[in-house]
């Protein structure tokens, strides 16, 4: 049974605790740093799953899961850079003698470049570019071939912009 003096001493407790109630709202403070943009993406959905070290097997899960990570975002480093010193940095953009794919041809083949070059051959692409673009078709055709570029850039424009999907 409860003593009476357990009671007084419940009652007591009670009796100098006060009731706080606001009158005005706490202002709004904005989201911690870690839990916004591109911080707070990257550990929510990458590297949450790399923090659980609660037994041997999750400990283990998490680092290799934090290695493969790491080598993903290397390759993805590399394959980047690649593509850009081969279709930007080393690749020819001038033909002016328009000699279209001879510009591009290094020392081995008769050209100006150094052996070994590697690069995209602009000047080649723009005097192809119709055969890329249409193939072998008639060239009193090709507005059917316009046309339906037209029609699904348009269409895919459609979808692709919110407001459009809604008229």
């Amino acid at each position: 049974m409860i003593s009476s003096e357990m009671k007084n001493a419940k009652s007591n407790s009670r009796e100098n605790v006060k009731a706080f109630v606001r009158k005005n709202d706490a202002p709004l403070l904005p989201a911690p740093p870690s839990e916004v943009g591109l911080k707070g993406w990257l550990y929510q959905n990458v590297f949450h799953s790399m923090s659980d070290f609660s037994s041997l097997g999750a400990s283990t899960k998490s680092i290799l899961s934090a290695i493969f990570t790491v080598f993903v975002f290397y390759y993805f480093a590399l394959q980047i850079y690649g593509f850009v010193d081969f279709a930007i940095i080393s690749a020819v953009w001038v033909d002016p003698d328009e000699l279209k794919r001879q510009v591009c041809w290094t020392v081995d083949q008769g050209g100006d470049l150094p052996s070994g070059w590697h690069g995209a051959c602009w000047p080649y692409i723009t005097a192809k570019l119709k055969f890329i673009m249409y193939g072998a078709y008639p060239v009193s055709e090709l507005w059917r071939v316009n046309l339906t570029y037209f029609l699904g850039g348009t269409m895919l424009a459609w979808v692709l912009i919110d407001p459009f999907s809604y008229s």
